[in-house]
This record gives C-alpha cells, sequence and structure tokens, in this order.
C-alpha cells in the first residue's frame, strides 16, 4: 500500500513539473515583431499619439441564480451538534482509512508548492 502512495506522489510530481515548465502559449495571428525593431524604425520625435481609453462602463452585478432543489435542504452541522450514534458511524467509517504518507504532506504543502 505504501508502494501506490509513493507512485501517486511521483506520479502528482511528474505533472505539476511538466505543467509548470510548459511555455506559454502565443498567439499565431498576431505579428511577431520584437519591441526593439519597431523602436529602431520609428524616428525620434515621431510618436504617435495614444487612442483615447474609453470610460470604463460598470455593468451592474449579474442577478444571483436561485438556489438547486437538491442544496435547498443541506444544513451544515457541527461535530457536537450529532446524535452520538451518528459521531460512532462517521468514526468507525473512517477509522481503517490509512493516512498519507509524509511525502505526500510534503508535495502538497503550500512552502513546498510556493
Amino acid at each position: 500500500m505504501t508502494l501506490i502512495w509513493i507512485g501517486v506522489a511521483v506520479l502528482v510530481a511528474a505533472v505539476a513539473v511538466v505543467l509548470l515548465k510548459k511555455p506559454a502559449v502565443v498567439a499565431t495571428n498576431a505579428p511577431r515583431r520584437s519591441v526593439a525593431r519597431a523602436v529602431e524604425r520609428t524616428p525620434i520625435g515621431t510618436a504617435t499619439p495614444r487612442p483615447a481609453v474609453a470610460a470604463a462602463v460598470t455593468a451592474p452585478p449579474p442577478a444571483p441564480l436561485p438556489m438547486p432543489s437538491v442544496l435547498a435542504d443541506f444544513h451544515l452541522q457541527r461535530a457536537d451538534d450529532l446524535p452520538d450514534a451518528r459521531k460512532q458511524a462517521y468514526a468507525t467509517t473512517f477509522r481503517d482509512i490509512p493516512r498519507p504518507p509524509r511525502l505526500l504532506d510534503h508535495l502538497l504543502s503550500p512552502g513546498f508548492v510556493n
């Protein structure tokens, strides 16, 4: 079972490396002129004026969507509010699930990702 968790951790790390090393997508329709070439071709003192930016139009916020009927009866409860039989059922259900290895905790920690 430990080897499975290690395999999962290695797989997650490999996917993360591939995604982080992926180059940015460049639009194919855009002309590929470098800024240096554009500056070299523009004579000094003949800068083109920038077009005026249109005033920012603030749109009203969208109307909130209605609550789905499935979630209408959903209510959060604290563990202290549950009946003892329900608490025991949860404890029994999750007792046999093994904890993830410490390596996975390290790989998924915010300090390691940043």
